[in-house]
């Protein structure tokens, strides 16, 4: 493969990886609002912190699902290069269902217990994006890839 096309593939790569991590931030950021209308919920707030709890948990799955794709593209990109690619997110089914209707403090702490795996998920995919594209990027502008974080 030549050096333009290596250097095509990592600025695809980059991208992408730039398109993943404002995904997983917009995620984030919809979790944080979803936490926070759960310990609202938990504290005795009734149906209307459940709802807004749901439609931020419903907005941060469409954002980690524009994530797990850009990844893929991201992974994708990578495989000509010798920069070491093993990200992973997993998009899980919220619980919001039983949060609405069964609305209790049992359902409630089990689907904040959710809201903080899949927060804690994201920001070590966040991290190991970023670290990956730091590699990218002293291969693209200096020709070498050190692994070390």
């Amino acid at each position: 493969m030549g050096t333009n096309e290596t250097q095509r593939q990592i600025n695809d790569a980059i991208r992408a990886g730039e398109q993943a991590l404002a995904s997983l931030q917009a995620a984030n950021e919809e979790l944080e609002q979803a936490a926070g209308y759960g310990r609202w919920d938990i504290f005795g707030g009734g149906m209307l912190p459940s709802l807004l709890k749901r439609s931020r948990m419903n907005d941060a799955r469409g954002y980690m699902e524009d994530a797990e794709k850009a990844l893929r593209h991201f992974q994708w990109g990578l495989r000509n290069t010798d920069v070491p690619t093993e990200v992973k997110l997993e998009v899980s089914e919220f619980v919001s269902f039983a949060d609405v209707f069964w609305d209790g403090l049992l359902v409630d702490y089990y689907a904040q217990n959710r809201i903080n795996e899949a927060r804690n998920q994201i920001t070590e995919t966040e991290k190991r994006v970023k670290h990956i594209l730091r590699g990218l990027t002293r291969k693209h502008t200096w020709g070498y890839v050190n692994d070390g974080m």
